[in-house]
């Protein structure tokens, strides 16, 4: 931040210019006010030392179909027209029973990033999890942030050889039938998740250094999501 004065009719004058481009670049990149740490003030002084990233809002992708560059890894994962989502028309849901079901996004391999998704639970017996993938390096080895409606929580997990491991557990108010805000920070070997703006996960963690990112869903949840977005660090 550059502070100076200047003078005019006898009257001190103070003018404030907020030196905050690479900031103000990440926000208005991811689209989203609320998708970046900084602009819902929870991550302390982090600064954002890249506005490099993606973001996918579903609506150019054909109905019925995967989003553009996406891999399907298990489960049934579809474009649908989704009035009520944060961006209409479409979303991107995942409607098929499975153990767990997971989608890739891209091919793009992150190392510090910072994610953010909507998404919104619809229904679900066993489960109604919503996740986001980050550090992927094959279908059986990567980290998940996951939330849970029926449960009451968000998780953090990790897949090693396809054995999931469960690394840290919050209480939290995951609302069924709303969008909600998912975003997880992975910066070096430090880990931070949230759920609409709360910060509920913080852990060093080794595991995996890189790899891709994706949506996450398990057993019989029906989920949708929207506006998922990449801000590198």
């Amino acid at each position: 931040m550059r502070i100076s004065t200047s003078r005019r009719n006898g009257n001190s004058i103070l003018i404030v210019f907020a030196v905050l481009t690479p900031i103000v670049l990440g926000i208005l990149y991811s689209g989203f006010i609320d998708s970046h740490p900084l602009a819902i003030g929870l991550l302390g002084n982090q600064s954002v030392n890249s506005t490099q990233g993606n973001r996918w809002t579903y609506d150019r992708d054909i109905v019925g179909g995967l989003p553009e560059g996406a891999n399907s890894l298990s489960g049934n994962w579809i474009i649908r027209l989704e009035t009520d989502s944060p961006s209409p028309p479409n979303a991107i849901c995942q409607t098929e029973t499975a153990k767990f079901q997971a989608l890739i996004l891209s091919d793009t391999v992150y190392e510090d990033v910072f994610i953010t998704t909507r998404f919104k639970t619809i229904s679900g017996q066993t489960d109604q999890a919503a996740g986001l993938i980050f550090r992927e390096q094959d279908s059986e080895n990567y980290y998940i942030l996951r939330a849970n409606a029926l449960e009451g929580n968000v998780n953090l997990y990790k897949y090693v050889a396809g054995a999931q491991i469960l690394i840290k557990s919050s209480s939290a108010n995951v609302t069924s039938g709303q969008w909600q805000i998912l975003q997880v920070e992975s910066i070096g070997n430090r880990i931070r998740g949230l759920l609409n703006g709360h910060l509920l996960i913080e852990v060093v963690e080794t595991t995996f250094n890189t790899g891709k990112i994706g949506l996450w869903t398990k057993s019989d949840s029906i989920t949708c999501f929207d506006n998922t977005s990449t801000i590198v660090q």
